[in-house]
């Protein structure tokens, strides 16, 4: 279905119509260029119509990725980015399942890596199976180092597959910060220890009330001579 093509230092990806009409969508791309799309022109070949796109100076996902493993801050770039060009497109009333979402329709520009997808009208491919797809060759590149990477992968996976999910819950596990690793206790004490620190031994308790008791009894004494004084000299100052 692709096919990358270089003339004249010029590159371009070239994509069957299938029969398709274009209608309203193909009049708009040819006079308008939504943000993170590539530019598309109609082009016949012998007498079948492809839509090309001008590539120059731009890498596919399979390309940028070869001989490299996908990671957490990767995924969220990426996912991010391509979620984002999705809704920009619905105010030119794109839809969903005519984008093209693979690892070799999906460009960066080498100068700043910005994203830029494959729009084909009439193409009427389910985003989501697209995305199950691509969340497999996601899978198959994985940094299983990363633990971002491995649960956003699994999980847009899982999501995908059961096939109950929505664009905007997919668009909520890349704009939701993945749980933080478990926390590793260094040298946890031993269950017996805990036990005997939890543990209240019948002698110990009677010694704390009684060593409570005496306080209680003490304080009460002191408070009642302070009393007695200032009872004392309130009567010797009354004394003719």
């Amino acid at each position: 279905m692709f096919e990358i093509m270089t003339s004249m230092e010029r590159r371009w990806l070239f994509v069957e119509n299938n029969g398709c009409p274009g209608g309203y969508e193909e009049q708009m791309l040819r006079h308008n260029r939504p943000d993170g799309l590539l530019p598309m022109e109609i082009f016949v070949w012998g007498g079948k119509k492809q839509y090309r796109y001008e590539v120059t100076g731009c890498k596919n996902l399979t390309e940028i990725m070869a001989g490299k493993k996908v990671t957490g801050e990767m995924m969220q770039a990426l996912f991010s980015e391509m979620f984002s060009c999705v809704m920009k497109g619905k105010r030119y009333l794109l839809l969903e399942d005519n984008y093209c979402i693979a690892p070799e329709s999906i460009f960066f520009r080498e100068s700043d890596q910005k994203l830029f997808l494959c729009y084909v009208p009439g193409f009427q491919k389910p985003l989501l199976q697209q995305m199950q797809r691509l969340s497999e060759w996601i899978l198959e590149h994985l940094d299983v180092q990363d633990s971002q990477a491995v649960y956003q992968g699994y999980a847009m996976h899982m999501l995908c597959r059961e096939g109950k999910t929505s664009f905007q819950e997919l668009l909520n596990l890349f704009v939701t910060a993945a749980p933080p690793p478990p926390t590793v206790v260094q040298n946890p004490p031993a269950p017996y220890e805990i036990a005997e620190c939890a543990k209240i031994r019948p002698q110990e308790e009677g010694v704390a009330k009684k060593k409570t008791g005496a306080g209680r009894a003490f304080g009460r004494r002191l408070l009642e001579g302070l009393l007695l004084l200032v009872v004392a000299g309130i009567l010797v100052y009354m004394l003719p």
